[in-house]
């Protein structure tokens, strides 16, 4: 079982409510899959992945003010079912903290970047029913380790990804995978 510090568990649980209890950030996460699912009608848009941003300002508005800061980027991810991202990827300067919305899937990641195998992080989304604890829903990823998710076979997998680092400041970098 992965642990998780207690300064992170306070900021992963309070981003929870927000994500699953908050009509009004709900409402714009919804909006924002809508408009990440039309990326895929595009008939020359290929990837079995597709992400949009949006503005942190919605959640600041809730945030009690010692998490402010601690989150610079969210981002709605969709993965098609049973696909995996096709290709390693570090967030060099950035904490992934990261939500199952809907669906299910695996975070495989490094412990640190001198292993040569990845870890499964199986994650689910609270839509279940399960009464599970917290941190079956959230993955995080520190900065500067290698990382990938894969969608489970049944459906497609969303995601809400927060980062510590603004979009203009984040670095992101990819590396070929033998999938």
């Amino acid at each position: 079982m992965r642990t998780i510090k207690q300064s992170d568990l306070e900021l992963i649980s309070c981003l929870h409510d927000l994500v699953f209890n908050n009509v009004d950030i709900k409402n714009i996460l919804e909006e924002a899959f809508k408009d990440t699912y039309k990326l895929f009608n595009d008939k020359e848009y290929a990837l079995p992945y597709a992400s949009i941003n949006i503005s942190i300002d919605v959640f600041n508005k809730f945030l009690p003010e010692k998490f402010i800061g601690l989150v610079k980027l969210c981002r709605v991810f969709i993965l098609k079912k049973g696909n995996r991202y096709p290709s390693y990827e570090n967030h060099r300067n950035s904490i992934q903290r990261l939500v199952s919305y809907e669906g299910k899937g695996t975070i495989y990641s490094k412990k640190n970047n001198q292993d040569t195998e990845f870890e499964a992080y199986p994650i689910i989304s609270p839509v279940y029913g399960l009464k599970t604890d917290i941190i079956n829903h959230w993955n995080i990823v520190p900065k500067n380790i290698w990382h990938y998710p894969k969608a489970g076979s049944a459906e497609d997998w969303l995601t809400v990804t927060f980062h510590s680092v603004t979009s203009n400041d984040i670095i992101d970098e990819y590396s070929e995978s033998n999938s």
